[in-house]
């Protein structure tokens, strides 16, 4: 029922959209907000993300969707360490650059160079979490 490109800044309006009409328009604030569980109140979660490990969601006041819709991003956003440093980088050239070109500000982005969301080679669309024992697990498909 939404649209996130995990490449792409939830907190603005254009990047996380709702999908249950014809036209993609930006998800509600409402949604944005609602808990992530409608039983209890979440204080912290765990999401194991494809090629970086597990990521930590907290909010005292309980976890929202926005919260970890922006964790997933942050994390996906960090340049790559040096340990990251994919060894035949040619394999992700073409997703970094695609990334670049989706993006508004690419000549920017061009020159920051590539970041961790440029591992999941082209694969960059928000699919679900699905539970993993007492943890979560991201899903990230391709656009």
């Amino acid at each position: 029922m939404l649209y996130f490109d995990v490449g792409f800044d939830p907190r603005r309006p254009q990047n996380l959209r709702d999908n249950r009409a014809y036209d993609l328009l930006p998800l509600p604030d409402g949604d944005r907000n609602l808990p992530i569980s409608t039983h209890c109140t979440i204080e912290k979660m765990i999401i194991e993300c494809p090629h970086i490990g597990q990521i930590t969601v907290k909010r005292s006041q309980g976890v929202r969707c926005i919260d970890v819709f922006i964790a997933i991003y942050d994390a996906y956003r960090q340049r790559l360490g040096r340990d990251e440093q994919p060894h035949n980088i040619d394999r992700y050239q073409r997703y970094f650059e695609q990334r670049c070109r989706d993006s508004p500000g690419s000549e920017a982005e061009l020159r920051a160079g590539m970041r961790r969301v440029d591992l999941l080679r082209g694969k960059r669309i928000f699919d679900g979490l699905a539970r993993s024992g007492p943890d979560w697990k991201l899903n990230i498909d391709r656009p």
